[in-house]
């Protein structure tokens, strides 16, 4: 895989099918910025990827809750960018308040904090969610120092972030332990502890905190 380089430069969308893309009377659809490739690293090889998940798989895009239409769409961890093709061209969405994309049953929802836009995976539907910001990160390539030094590879590695929505609408960090999920539910504490070890849940398991927030909402 070669590194690839981002640059964004910001156009207008003329036309595009709205069975298989976003509607052009949309504020989404009017605006996007493409995505041109360059390699950057004179032919070094690079290890894992920038992408949450590899291949464009056909998704929704929604603005203010409405639906704009659908398209191939990935996400992008290193730039924090969801990407869909025109044709065979690479483009990102534009930023726009309010947007959210549901991609293989994930709601990558734009949050706005302290002026900084950034996609966070929203696990949760009701009152409060288990969030989730999927960053990537690149490691520049190390060359051995001596002849018994191997070195390392450039390189894309995950630098996770899991957040709490809490009811007032707050992005809290959130940790995957019991002492942590426990102060973000405290007003339902002895309510949360007695429904995971009923259920044989574990605090450090996303699938299982996921249920665990899903009970809390329903409380």
């Amino acid at each position: 895989m070669k590194f690839i380089c981002i640059i964004f430069l910001f156009l207008s969308l003329t036309s595009y099918s709205q069975k298989t893309s976003f509607d052009i009377n949309s504020e989404v659809g009017r605006t996007a910025s493409l995505v041109s490739v360059s390699n950057i690293t004179s032919g070094d090889d690079v290890d894992g990827t920038p992408y949450y998940q590899e291949n464009y798989t056909l998704g929704e895009v929604f603005k203010d809750g409405v639906l704009q239409g659908k398209s191939l769409l990935k996400y992008n961890g290193y730039s924090d960018n969801i990407e869909f093709l025109r044709g065979e061209t690479p483009y990102n969405i534009f930023k726009n308040d309010g947007l959210s994309v549901i991609i293989k049953n994930l709601n990558f929802k734009l949050y706005d904090i302290n002026g900084e836009k950034k996609f966070y995976i929203t696990f949760n539907k009701g009152k409060t969610s288990l969030l989730l910001n999927a960053k990537k990160k690149f490691k520049e390539k190390v060359l051995p120092k001596s002849s018994y030094d191997k070195g390392q590879t450039a390189r894309f590695i995950s630098s996770y972030q899991y957040y709490f929505l809490n009811k007032e609408g707050k992005l809290i960090p959130l940790k995957l332990k019991k002492k942590n999920i426990l102060t973000a539910l405290k007003d339902k504490k002895e309510d949360i502890i007695n429904y995971v070890s009923k259920n044989k849940l574990k605090y450090k398991k996303e699938k299982d905190v996921i249920k665990i927030i899903d009970f809390y909402n329903s409380l």
